[in-house]
């Protein structure tokens, strides 16, 4: 029997100059493990597989790391999809019977989106795509992003949806501000630890 695991994150320094900056800021500033994992998620390579054989997995399906590329302005999503895409086609390509991929598409721009789909699974068969999410607000049920679900479709692969943070204006509503303080306020609490005595 093999194992395949699929919540498997990759990032390319450059992506951690650019949408995930605020992860590459955080560990910077906490240090410690949090700043191990900004290694671990560029490494593609001898300690990632070192790792998974520690760990008895016999492959990993990679996708790029929250909060991906759905959040970024259209044309710089485009390049980040490809940019990232191709180093994680490098990945598989060195080591294919270790990886595989799900494609980052920059679903701002359908026709762009499907098409990096496309080229990425006929060409360098990637088994899917990974989309975190909404668009800036806008979800996948959203007519305008048809044109991806039905590539999907055609090509025969899966869609992994990632959870991301809901847009600033859902977490602002009211009720859903209640909601995250409750929350938050009762990891502490869970948190806490009392005195013996």
């Amino acid at each position: 029997m093999h194992t395949i695991t699929l919540e498997e994150h990759f990032a390319t320094p450059e992506f951690f100059d650019g949408p995930a900056r605020f992860v590459k800021e955080r560990a910077q500033k906490i240090g410690g493990r949090y700043a191990q994992v900004l290694d671990r998620l560029c490494d593609v390579d001898a300690k990632r597989l070192a790792e998974m054989d520690a760990a008895g997995i016999d492959m990993q399906v990679l996708s790029l790391s929250a909060p991906g590329v759905e959040q970024m302005e259209t044309a710089d999503a485009i390049a980040m999809a490809r940019e990232t895409n191709d180093y994680l086609a490098d990945a598989v390509k060195k080591h294919p019977t270790r990886f595989a991929g799900f494609a980052a598409v920059p679903t701002g721009a359908p026709k762009q989106a499907v098409e990096e789909l496309e080229r990425r699974v006929r060409q360098q068969g990637f088994k899917g795509a990974v989309i975190n999410g909404h668009n800036r607000g806008r979800y996948l049920d959203d007519q305008f992003y048809w044109p991806i679900l039905e590539c999907a479709e055609a090509l025969n692969v899966p869609i992994y949806l990632h959870p991301t943070p809901p847009p600033r204006a859902v977490i602002e509503t009211p009720c859903l501000r209640q909601a995250f303080t409750i929350c938050s306020t009762s990891s502490r609490v869970r948190g806490m630890t009392t005195p013996r005595g």
